[in-house]
């Protein structure tokens, strides 16, 4: 089980210069220490956890009730028990209870304890480790010459981001200036990174203020686009443009709102038309390519009509011999609505940004993989890319994390009518395996 750990990393360009050069000066004369090294706070951990996108949402939840908090650094100290030479930070008092508030929280998914993160929140020594593991024969030498220099003193530094680390990569990183939960992508992402350079900036100007959104609870507005009583959908940067009274005669809207009463909506991921491996990946039953794609593209054309809307949640085809997604494309029925899969890349078709849509009044997030799924959206996730290799978690429908996932192996190997999920009373179900499995329903 992946090792998670919670810190924040210094964004102020002077004082990650000076700490990574005392770093490189202490490596390269004592050889001591990592050669790459990221200056940083630990603030719990390491732990683990069996339900990761609960731990992602706590974590969410609590930075995002807190105001932007600072610290400072009052010199050089040493655990000398554990030869470890270390930057003294004095953290606000809204820090210190951010860190204490952070730690009880996360206590609940912890395997390995740590005795200080519990006993108080004034016990909690906050300290950016500079070298650590030391040995005793080198351990004197080294504290003398880090305490002889001089450190620039201050008390101004702003804490920015908090990162989760997963196995000691980021996971998650939340941004107290954009507020927002960053993926490993947009946390690592060039541009993202100078957005906040430049907000810090505004903030300590006195001309941007991230406090004024703070709130105990997180949840993305939703505008809902009426289309007919049985559904709405919303997508960004589309719309249903002139669909208005005013614009279209009476008997002109009626039909529109006729044509969708009777169009379904389906939902499918992950046919990988071509792809040979994925049989024997997948236990798919199938002897080959051929008969897997003469099956999946009947079994899709055999229940989609022209006027259905089919949500297709990535990865269509795979291998480079295969046809490519324009040639699957034009023999698959209905109005196909795109998202783009792992395995996508180079697919010249236009791809939906990770709509949400209401159907029968109850909310879904569309995506491809479960994992960047905002960390905001509380509502039920429809998902592909796990196929049936991880059942456990991701099953047909895991009612306690919300989730239902629509690769092919798990529906049948045809598109899911949304309307079949409310014929099984999706909401009311804990675990379910297949379409074809029996429900274990709440107790």
């Amino acid at each position: 089980m992946p090792r998670y750990l919670l810190e924040f990393r210094f964004i102020d360009r002077r004082a990650k210069h000076y700490m990574k050069s005392l770093a490189r000066q202490i490596y390269s004369r004592y050889h001591v220490g990592p050669r790459h090294y990221v200056p940083h706070i630990s603030l719990v951990g390491g732990f683990e956890t069996s339900n990761e996108n609960k731990l992602i949402k706590d974590i969410f939840r609590i930075c995002n009730s807190y105001p932007v908090m600072r610290f400072g650094i009052k010199g050089f100290s040493t655990f000398e028990e554990n030869r470890v030479v270390f930057l003294d930070i004095d953290p606000s008092d809204n820090l210190k209870q951010f860190r204490w508030e952070m730690a009880r929280k996360l206590d609940q998914y912890y395997s390995l304890k740590r005795p200080y993160d519990f006993h108080s929140k004034d016990e909690f020594a906050f300290h950016s480790t500079v070298a650590m593991d030391i040995p005793p024969h080198k351990f004197n030498s080294i504290k003398n010459y880090i305490f002889s220099m001089n450190i620039p003193l201050r008390t101004d530094y702003v804490l920015v981001r908090v990162a989760l680390l997963k196995s000691s990569k980021i996971l998650r990183e939340y941004d107290f200036l954009q507020r927002k939960m960053l993926t490993r992508f947009e946390a690592r992402n060039p541009q993202y990174y100078q957005k906040t350079e430049n907000l810090l900036k505004d903030y300590l100007d006195n001309r941007y203020d991230p406090n004024r959104s703070i709130t105990k609870e997180s949840r993305i507005p939703i505008k809902k686009t009426e289309i007919s009583p049985s559904y709405n959908i919303h997508r960004k940067n589309d719309s249903f443009k002139d669909f208005s009274p005013t614009v279209r005669p009476a008997s002109s809207i009626q039909r529109f709102l006729d044509f969708f009463k009777s169009s379904k909506i389906y939902v499918i991921s992950d046919l990988h038309l071509d792809h040979a491996n994925i049989i024997r990946y997948c236990n798919r039953p199938f002897p080959d390519t051929r008969m897997m794609n003469r099956e999946l593209v009947t079994n899709w054309n055999s229940i989609v009509k022209r006027k259905d809307t089919v949500y297709f949640l990535g990865d269509l085809v795979y291998g480079r011999s295969s046809h490519g997604a324009e040639y699957w494309i034009k023999r698959l029925h209905g109005n196909k609505k795109y998202l783009k899969g792992n395995h996508d890349e180079g697919v010249n078709v236009p791809f939906l940004n990770n709509p949400w849509l209401v159907y029968r009044g109850k909310k879904f997030y569309l995506i491809h993989d479960p994992d960047e799924i905002p960390v905001e959206w509380d509502g039920w996730i429809i998902h592909g890319h796990h196929h049936n290799n991880d059942l456990k978690r991701f099953p047909f429908i895991n009612g306690e994390a919300k989730t239902i996932n629509v690769s092919v192996e798990l529906i049948d190997y045809k598109p899911l009518d949304l309307d079949v999920l409310f014929d099984l009373d999706f909401e009311g179900i804990t675990y379910m395996e297949t379409i074809n499995s029996t429900p274990l329903r709440f107790s």
